[in-house]
């Protein structure tokens, strides 16, 4: 094999492993983004938390929101956690930031005083309680339920 070769083959070796190289960093940065709160809405016992850069897996989904609650403490929204009553706080994404409505499957919030006050419905996790203080957890297509500090999933729901 002459050097002409060799150098050759070095150069597609590179070219094909640039890109997977690239994409591997890409991967690890986007599952390393931290999770952003870009809003909070508060109507009664609902409660609009609107985050960027959400986990994709059920149980980090749940991992988060146990693990940042608190931080929303100090929130208003989020003093139904220590009522006693029936709450629905839902985490969605903010997608393409907020819009003006194109159609009837957007989520308006009147609380912004402009008509760029829409995002696309697409709910990220809910967290929701019964009459005797259950808490639940919906995801997709799953539900799971918080029994003495463990994440079961609710089989028949």
């Amino acid at each position: 094999m002459e050097v002409t070769e060799m150098t050759i083959n070095k150069t597609k070796g590179l070219a094909l492993l640039t890109p997977l190289i690239m994409l591997s960093i890409y991967l690890l940065f986007s599952a390393y983004r931290p999770v952003e709160v870009v809003a909070v809405y508060h109507d009664k016992n609902y409660v609009d938390v609107i985050v960027k850069n959400f986990p994709s897996a059920d149980r980090d989904k749940i991992a988060w929101w146990l693990d940042n609650k608190k931080m929303l403490t100090g929130d208003s929204a989020t003093s139904v956690l220590s009522s006693k009553k029936h709450y629905f706080i839902t985490l969605w994404d903010y997608g393409d930031g907020f819009q003006k409505k194109t159609d009837d499957d957007m989520l308006c919030f009147t609380q912004i005083k402009s008509d760029t006050n829409c995002i696309d419905k697409q709910a990220l996790l809910i967290i929701s309680n019964n009459y005797v203080g259950d808490v639940f957890f919906t995801v997709d297509n799953a539900r799971y339920r918080l029994v003495d500090d463990k994440i079961i999933e609710v089989a028949d729901w």
